[in-house]
């Protein structure tokens, strides 16, 4: 354990000493709501994959906003002693605003930011890479908190910081298929935009090693390291695919208890993803599920088996992420399967040139059974309202349907 000294502190960012940091011009969709909460008094966390933005979002508040910065990314300044210290130079030095990086790595944090929030007085931006380090402070820090998600970069992000602007309405959205190409291999994480794919599939590996190689198992003591990471490149390989905890404990030779810790903890760290099959919760639990990872360009990292179909299903499963979309999927015993369901709508990824007849019948199927009129499917091409049988069919490309503000703009078109 090392405390940090006053000098440390204040030159660890020039924001500390009445200077600045260059940071991008281009925000983020969040940044007006966080500069919103600013003005208020609560505690603002973001929490997300390591690398998407949150730094960069915190220190954009900052250009804005006089504050001081500091980052508890290293081992060794993680205990709750180092916290008051930083806290404490950056109130003897006027700061009213503090922005704490990466808070979640310190253990009993939420502790020691109650007691300085209670006090008043001064504003906190905290951020974590892994939502349960973050939630652990929600109950201390009920009424006083704040949280918010950050996803990776999303594609109509990733179309505004290159100047393309889609408009409103989703009639009106051009597909874009270049940057969509793109935005499926490197789009995720800012700093490789405009990279050879190579480099991207190097970088979005490496940020996994290191999630799973130090990241998880510093946070939840496990000693299998290996075997995370096999689970990790399994998500990948089989994105969008069902799965089993006792089929995964077979071939990773791990119990099924460990397989569920594991999985659970690539959840908690914003790598991997499970969904629930449709039904009530006691037997949704008892059935297989399908398991993913977060975005799209961990899928191409990562996988050993890399297809279009899978890539834009995992874009799929992103986006909606993205817009804090609660998700299922329905599959019976004959194995129909929808790919998802979310608001009771089905949602079904055809990414493809040509949609047959064949394409619509389990989704057609599907909503005779619930009596629904509405359905998605997400195509390569196909932009029309199909209608069969007084259903309706929304065919929507990935581009325009990753181009979408929220899944309401989709309802509505």
């Amino acid at each position: 354990m090392a405390i940090p000294t006053t000098k440390e502190i204040m030159d660890f960012s020039p924001f500390n000493t009445g200077g600045t940091e260059g940071v991008p011009k281009f925000t983020r969709s969040l940044y007006p709501e966080l500069s919103r909460e600013a003005k208020n008094r609560f505690i603002v966390a973001l929490s997300g994959l390591r690398r998407v933005g949150k730094t960069v979002l915190l220190k954009q508040i900052l250009k804005k906003r006089a504050g001081a910065y500091f980052s508890f990314d290293e081992q060794k300044h993680c205990n709750t002693e180092s916290l008051s210290a930083v806290i404490e130079a950056f109130l003897d030095h006027g700061f009213s605003t503090i922005v704490l990086d990466e808070i979640g790595n310190v253990d009993g944090w939420a502790g020691t930011l109650k007691k300085y929030y209670d006090r008043g007085g001064v504003k906190f931006f905290i951020s974590g890479s892994a939502s349960l380090k973050i939630r652990k402070g929600r109950e201390s820090l009920a009424g006083r908190m704040v949280e918010h998600h950050v996803p990776p970069f999303q594609f109509d992000e990733y179309l505004a910081k290159a100047g393309i602007l889609q408009p409103g309405s989703i009639w009106a959205m051009r597909a874009h298929g270049k940057e969509l190409s793109d935005f499926l291999v490197q789009g995720a994480f800012p700093e490789v935009h405009g990279a050879e794919p190579s480099d991207a599939k190097k970088y979005a590996s490496s940020l996994a090693d290191k999630a799973v190689y130090e990241d998880i198992p510093n946070r939840f003591g496990i000693e299998q390291r290996s075997k995370l990471a096999d689970l990790l490149k399994y998500a990948a390989t089989f994105s969008s695919s069902i799965y089993s905890e006792s089929g995964i404990s077979a071939t990773l030779g791990l119990s099924r208890g460990t397989v569920a810790d594991y999985i659970s903890y690539l959840e908690q760290s914003y790598l991997a993803g499970a969904l629930l099959a449709e039904g009530s919760f006691a037997s949704a639990l008892v059935k297989s599920r399908k398991l993913f990872v977060s975005c799209p360009a961990l899928y191409f990292a990562l996988t050993d088996s890399y297809s279009d179909g899978a890539a834009a299903e995992v874009a799929v499963y992103d986006r909606l992420f993205a817009w804090g979309e609660s998700q299922k999927f329905y599959r019976d015993y004959q194995k129909r399967e929808v790919d998802f369901i979310v608001r009771g709508v089905p949602v079904e990824v055809k990414f493809r040139n040509y949609i047959s007849d064949a394409d619509f019948s389990t989704m057609l199927y599907y909503m005779e059974k619930k009596r629904l009129d509405f359905g998605i499917m997400v195509t390569k091409g196909a932009f029309d309202m199909k209608k069969i049988g007084g259903r309706r069919i929304l065919q929507v490309p990935l581009s325009v349907f990753l181009s979408s503000k929220s899944f309401d703009a989709l309802l509505k078109a």
